[in-house]
């Protein structure tokens, strides 16, 4: 039989299940770690390459119609043809490599995922363009799409007065300078409010972070740096990032992987180079108001346009197939509406708006020597925007922006544009004027989707509140002031629950007059030590206060709790109108009651909202000495499938956690006030890398390796990921042959 092998691949499985791939040629590399990645999530691959290229409803039925429009209106399998096909002769050759590998492991994997069962189809060949189209869909819901949509929501239901009040761009530390610290500021002041957009009407309307961190050597252990972090994402069964390291004569390279993408595009390190990155945050998706004509043109800004309209058939399992019209204008691909409604939103994004280079950058990464060397061989990234943090054996430490930024009129960052107003890109801004910090004089770099700098460059309006970056330069700077940090130092840092933002929230309650009946629940805040502990009362107390805020700030403005103007997917505009703790967290004083309307007063809100708090949670959990963080605040884990078919969420069963933290931690737990409490996202992974000792970093996920139920690796790092308690990971071939339990011979041309 013919193998795809130029010759032996030993995959090496450690106790974990993680494969070690070890092999002489490069792309045999990449066709073991394919192969690698098939056995372990084949399932999820599948699930990513149909929801790419519109092909989801052929699994699921009608489920999947409104994921497959998109990606059909999109075009989102025309534009990874396109630039799969403009690759460099290499990076084409590394990801035929690995769609090789995955369809040698088609023929020896003994039981199909439980999944194609249920849905009753079987995988077909992978195909290496559809590499590049899962890298896309697994970035599209990154750009602030969803935000601009709520804005011009917000602004056509209570009018732009009242959103620029409620908007407060993001203040706290910057990234560049390290240490440097930004004023948060409102709208209003801004002076981006485009009165234009006063106008707009009926316009269609169809969550992530990450903490990383270098440490230089003088402030180390061994002499050497470390660098740490986690990414957030929604907490999705099988995880999206799979652990697995390969080794050939070109490099090797331990990280985290995108199952169906070759390489370690975001967390990994070689011999001598370690990577990682946060959300950059980046605009990089802009909306235009379409019209169209009786004719089926367009209105531009130079007058009637003649788009490219096509029909696509959708096959739709057990029922008729269904036709979508997919409409590319002159600024991008409509998502919403189109010839028969007479308007539509077109979409511009970076990853579709011109040739995405991305995987360009992908193989030259893993055999950089320098932090210099990983810069230059990022230069052809597009999409998303990353905060890159590296780190080289040399001692170097360093920050820089990799990605597509684009340049347009100011009015395109805040909510849709009309399409005739000429509000189109007009270029890109250059790779060397992104920022960038080498050795910073802090001995740190730090990166938690804040604001990164307060210069001119515009990457963004949209930043996280600055509430876990300001913690993590706390613990580092009274860390580096003790003395010498370690991996354990860094693995409780990411663990950290103490919450910044609680304590200036909660100076506004005890300011304000409480009953007598409240004088308990007053008492256990007074005592509590910040720190949102499952086992804390407090914690819980204080999280459902601030749901309770949401509620009566919301319903004071008219918003319904779950959303506004059929947001559908997009965040619930209570987790948006968080205007009293933004506020704070930006250092904005809450000095007057303009954000309310009529007669109410924020003292009023405040108490009637802690008398909300304590109602919900005895009726919840019974009397106070019941109540924990713990009880109401558990990993929201989903499967899709048992999402889009709930008849079939019984036979997919996810996990169940009490985890720590919330949204202001350095310990993630992102919630929003329509989930009551669960988390709905939280680290899908962490990592720590020591560059004096490769062996000594450790790393782990929320569930494990294997996306397959049936797998003694499905869950078995669940535990230690909600003890933050990190797994070995072994770099060096000792200590990889030391935690070697099994092995699998592949490769030679003939066997």
């Amino acid at each position: 039989m013919s193998s795809p092998f130029a010759g032996p691949v030993t995959i090496h499985r450690d106790r974990w299940g993680i494969a070690h791939i070890r092999t002489n040629d490069a792309l045999d590399g990449f066709r073991g770690q394919g192969w690698a990645a098939a056995h372990d999530r084949l399932w999820q691959m599948e699930f990513d390459r149909r929801r790419a290229t519109g092909r989801w409803s052929e699994a699921i039925g009608g489920a999947g119609l409104t994921t497959d429009r998109l990606a059909r209106r999109l075009r989102l399998a025309d534009a990874a043809r396109a630039d799969y096909a403009a690759l460099s002769p290499a990076a084409r050759a590394m990801t035929e490599a690995y769609a090789d590998g995955v369809n040698e492991a088609l023929g020896s994997i003994d039981a199909l995922p439980p999944e194609f069962a249920l849905t009753g189809f079987v995988p077909e060949p992978w195909e290496p363009w559809q590499s590049v189209a899962v890298y896309k869909i697994r970035h599209f819901g990154m750009g602030p799409l969803n935000q601009k949509l709520w804005r011009a929501a917000v602004l056509r239901s209570v009018g732009p007065d009242v959103l620029a009040r409620m908007f407060t761009e993001p203040g706290g530390s910057l990234t560049v300078p390290p240490g440097g610290n930004h004023e948060g500021r409102r709208l209003d002041d801004l002076g981006l409010l485009d009165p234009s957009l006063a106008a707009l009407r009926d316009v269609p309307v169809d969550d992530h972070a990450s903490n990383n961190l270098a440490l230089a050597g003088r402030h180390t252990a061994s002499g050497r740096p470390i660098v740490a972090g986690d990414p957030h994402r929604g907490l999705d069964v099988p995880n999206v990032y799979h652990q697995n390291h390969i080794t050939t004569d070109e490099f090797d390279v331990i990280g985290l992987s995108f199952p169906g993408v070759p390489g370690f595009a975001h967390f990994g390190h070689n011999a001598d180079v370690a990577w990682c990155i946060t959300h950059g945050m980046a605009d990089d998706q802009d909306l235009f108001v379409e019209t169209f004509d009786d004719a089926g043109r367009v209105a531009g800004p130079d007058g009637a346009e003649t788009p490219d309209i096509r029909m696509d058939t959708v096959t739709v399992q057990g029922a008729d197939p269904v036709e979508v019209e997919c409409v590319l204008t002159d600024r991008g691909a409509v998502i919403a509406g189109g010839t028969e409604l007479g308007a539509g939103l077109a979409l511009r994004w970076t990853a579709t708006a011109a040739p995405d280079t991305t995987f360009e950058a992908l193989r030259p990464m893993l055999s950089s020597g320098s932090v210099a060397e990983l810069h230059e061989a990022v230069r052809p990234w597009v999409v998303p925007v990353n905060n890159l943090i590296t780190a080289d054996r040399s001692g170097t430490i360093a920050y820089r922006v990799r990605g597509r930024i684009a340049i347009r009129p100011e009015a395109n960052r805040w909510a849709p544009v009309p399409a005739t107003h000429g509000h189109g890109w007009t270029g890109f801004v250059a790779y060397d004027d992104l920022p960038e910090v080498i050795d910073p004089d802090t001995g740190w770099v730090a990166t938690a989707n804040n604001r990164i700098t307060d210069d001119d460059l515009y990457v963004s309006m949209d930043y996280a509140a600055p509430s876990r970056i300001d913690r993590i330069g706390q613990l580092l700077d009274e860390g580096t002031g003790r003395g010498s940090l370690d991996v354990d130092d860094l693995v409780a840092l990411l663990g950290d629950t103490f919450s910044v933002t609680a304590g200036p929230l909660l100076e506004h309650l005890f300011a304000a007059p409480l009953p007598e009946s409240l004088a308990g629940a007053r008492a256990l805040l007074e005592q509590w030590d910040g720190r949102l502990d499952t086992g804390s009362a407090a914690a819980a107390l204080y999280s459902t206060w601030r749901e309770k805020v949401t509620d009566r700030f919301s319903a004071a403005h008219g918003f319904d709790r779950a959303g506004l103007g059929g947001l559908g997917s997009g965040p619930p505009v209570p987790d948006r109108a968080r205007a009293l703790w933004k506020a704070v967290a930006n250092r904005i004083r809450v000095a007057d009651d303009s954000d309310l309307p009529g007669d109410l007063a924020w003292p009023v809100v405040l108490t009637d909202a802690l008398g909300d708090a304590v109602t919900d949670l005895t009726n919840r959990l019974g009397d106070m000495a019941g109540w924990s963080w713990g009880a109401i605040h558990r990993a929201h884990f989903f499967h899709q499938l048992g999402v889009d078919r709930p008849d079939l969420a019984d036979r997919l069963p996810v996990p169940d956690a009490a985890i720590p933290g919330d949204s202001d931690t350095v310990r993630c737990g992102t919630v929003q006030a329509a989930a009551r409490g669960r988390s709905v996202a939280a680290s899908v992974a962490r990592y720590v890398f020591d560059l004096a000792d490769w062996d000594r970093s450790r790393w782990v996920v929320p569930h494990g390796v294997s996306g397959d139920p049936g797998s003694a690796h499905h869950l078995d790092q669940l535990d230690r990921w909600v003890d933050n308690d990190l797994i070995p990971m072994p770099w060096t071939r000792e200590a990889v042959d030391e935690a070697t339990v099994s092995r699998t011979e592949l490769g030679g041309p003939d066997r």
